[in-house]
């Protein structure tokens, strides 16, 4: 059945017949195939069914496949004349939509970089990622979605650029296994083209004599590792394999690499890979292709051996016989009718070549004169045709440091961004935007407080304290105090000057002066003193002035003689003494 479901729905709602069975109103279908790579659903929906009306992009679609049921998301329907053409994808390349924005694997396994790969996302899924790969190799993924870091072949940093393998997709279980699929022991004879049948026999990834290379340049005293198959052709066919791994101790140096062994057990270690090349991965025979349609194969006899494929699942082991070789092909892609159960086209590749291809392409792009003992260790140092014998340690270690020192910087200065990011963001947020920094927080040169976030309030910078949104100076850099009024209980200082002080008490013991010399005026709590005092009115008396030496009331000079007698205009004032 091919069964639709709501873009939300549960693993355990898989089990289920969901919103609706499709399979009545499909006109066409095909579930598509690649190794490592596309995994896809089509089908055509006749308008007039049911349930056109519901199938909607981003819901999910549940599809028998040569390995179980499986949900794809539905990416794009195009109404056509009459029925609905609708593209899905598998599930997994929802992950397409995550981001791996940067995480460094360092002698890491297969295995672990699985177990850690959900922790290096933007944000968690529904995966589980697992793999049976124990390579140890490095590996850092910036900026990639896990689709890409996964399978993008383009790229250095990917798992399958890295540790290789072959990916299973399975629901939401994804696997990056060391290999897949068995040998059930099936054949196919070579014999004359059928139509619907056609095949591409490629004589050149082949090889029959290998010079194994190992880590450093390392090779073996005799140079070249033969295939048992060497005289079966007429001409032969060198290619150099770079093994990495293989490191010899060298006796001159204080520092071995890791893992290092001694060089006779090195050079063993290299023939014995090499000819694994051949017993192992058949680098000695030639590659085949050959893509089965099975609609257009009829019913013939030679088609006959072709019916068998329907029972082989993705990636199991085919023997194809051609002349005097036996060569193993797996299906490497396949077209499949989820409603019939069977499939429409598969194709047979060569999965021996991709090993050894690898391997000589990664080899000859580095390698430009072996003599010279090029470091070929994958560093991406690009230091071809330099003998690095006695360095190529350092250089490695130092890389190794140099990166795992840069990751800890990256994510120590990601980590006070987020942090500055986050008070900013507290500060600055609705409701709180009472304080900002401007203009940015990589040059906070102004603090701007206001209310609310209106126009008046404080602003500060280097030049100093302003106020009320216009640029009016509160305190400058020098410590000066600008302001139209002073509002407080204590005025604490040395001298005012300027101005008017009104409403004021002044009390306690201080004595204040005005002016200086002969036009200077004290007053103490003993009395005023003064050189010339102008009175206008008292109790009664008007223009009253007290000059150097006399007083003048009312125009009249009231004077002394120094013996305690007054008088005023000349006439002898009386006083108490006298009129006893």
């Amino acid at each position: 059945m091919i069964r639709l479901f709501p873009e939300d729905a549960t693993e355990e709602q898989f089990k289920t017949n969901g919103i609706a069975v499709l399979d009545s109103g499909i006109k066409d279908n095909s579930v598509e195939w690649t190794k490592n790579g596309m995994y896809s659903f089509d089908f055509d929906y006749f308008s007039e069914e049911k349930y056109s009306g519901i199938i909607k992009g981003d819901m999910i679609v549940v599809a028998p496949t040569p390995l179980g049921e499986q949900p794809f998301r539905i990416h794009k329907v195009t109404e056509q004349i009459g029925f609905l053409k609708v593209e899905c994808y598998h599930l997994f390349y929802d992950l397409a939509s995550n981001l791996i924005e940067d995480s460094n694997f360092v002698n890491s396994t297969g295995t672990a970089l699985m177990d850690r790969f959900n922790a290096a996302f933007q944000y968690p899924t529904k995966f589980r990622f697992t793999s049976d790969i124990d390579k140890v190799a490095n590996c850092r993924m910036v900026r990639m979605n896990p689709v890409q870091a996964l399978l993008d072949t383009s790229k250095d940093n990917t798992f399958l650029n890295r540790w290789g393998g072959v990916i299973s997709r399975d629901g939401y279980d994804v696997k990056m296994l060391k290999s897949m699929g068995e040998d059930r022991g099936f054949k196919i004879t070579h014999g004359k083209n059928l139509t619907g049948y056609t095949y591409q026999i490629d004589w050149e990834p082949m090889a029959t004599r290998i010079m194994p290379i190992g880590f450093d340049g390392l090779m073996l005293p005799e140079k070249y590792v033969d295939s048992p198959l060497i005289d079966k052709y007429k001409n032969i066919k060198i290619k150099t394999v770079n093994y990495q791994d293989v490191k010899a101790e060298n006796s001159n140096s204080q520092f071995n690499q890791e893992g290092a062994i001694p060089v006779d057990q090195a050079y063993e270690k290299l023939r014995s890979l090499a000819k694994e090349e051949y017993s192992k991965n058949e680098a000695d025979k030639p590659s085949i292709n050959i893509k089965v349609q099975f609609k257009n194969l009829g019913d013939t006899k030679e088609y006959s051996q072709f019916k068998k494929l329907v029972d082989v699942k993705p990636l199991d082991i085919v023997h194809i016989q051609v002349s005097d070789f036996d060569i193993k092909d797996s299906i490497i892609s396949y077209k499949y009718d989820a409603l019939a159960r069977e499939y429409t086209e598969v194709e047979l590749g060569t999965i021996a070549r991709t090993g050894i291809s690898d391997k000589t392409v990664s080899t000859e792009n580095k390698v430009t004169n072996v003599e010279t003992k090029v470091d070929e260790t994958n560093t991406n140092l690009n230091e071809t045709n330099v003998n690095l014998t006695e360095t190529n340690k350092d250089v490695s270690d130092l890389k190794a440091s140099n990166e795992d020192t840069q990751q800890l910087m990256d994510e120590l200065k990601k980590n006070v961004n987020d942090t500055r990011d986050d008070m900013l963001g507290y500060i600055n947020g609705s409701g709180r935007d009472v304080i900002r920094f401007l203009p940015d927080r990589e040059n906070p040169t102004d603090i701007v407080a206001s209310e609310n976030g209106g126009n008046y309030g404080m602003r500060w910078n280097s030049k100093g304290i302003y106020y009320d949104g216009k640029g009016t100076v509160a305190i400058d850099n020098r410590g000066n105090v600008y302001a139209d009024n002073f509002v407080g209980q204590n005025i604490t200082g040395v001298h005012i000057r300027g101005g008017e002080i009104s409403g004021v008490t002044i009390s306690g013991d201080t004595d204040i002066s005005m002016g200086s010399g002969s036009n200077r005026t004290s007053i103490t709590r003993y009395g005023i003193s003064t050189n010339n005092m102008t009175v206008h009115q008292i109790d009664g008396i008007r223009a009253m002035n007290i000059e150097s030496g006399y007083l003048m009331i009312n125009g009249a000079k009231l004077t002394g003689d120094g013996s305690g007698k007054l008088y005023m205009g000349g006439l002898r004032i009386l006083n108490e003494s006298d009129l006893k």
